[in-house]
């Protein structure tokens, strides 16, 4: 996960916030998932870190944790390009969107 600097950790209100933003997002995203059957009948993971700005506009995308294939990886990374824009990060969480982003798991 996403490790905070001292003094930045979210407590409180503003944790349940932030599980309840992440949450959205990935729901957001996943509505754009989308694999042919001959990959999808494959059992692949991969994670793709997103970083946002406070509009919602993608920053930047990465595979973090490749699923071994290149095909599957590059499906992530384009369902992230699909489901710009993003729900509009709580002020709050705006400056941890935009540098430490978000960790996005195909498929879960």
């Amino acid at each position: 996960g996403n490790v905070l600097s001292p003094g930045t950790a979210l407590t409180g209100l503003d944790k349940i916030n932030h599980e309840s933003y992440l949450a959205d997002l990935d729901q957001h995203i996943k509505q754009f998932w989308a694999l042919p059957e001959w990959l999808a009948s494959q059992d692949l993971k991969a994670q793709v870190r997103v970083q946002i700005d406070r509009n919602g506009n993608l920053l930047s995308k990465k595979i973090v944790r490749s699923s071994g294939n290149p095909t599957y990886d590059e499906y992530a990374l384009e369902t992230i390009e699909r489901s710009v824009p993003f729900p509009r990060p709580p002020e709050k969480l705006s400056a941890i969107m935009e540098v430490n982003g978000f960790i996005v798991g195909f498929p879960e």
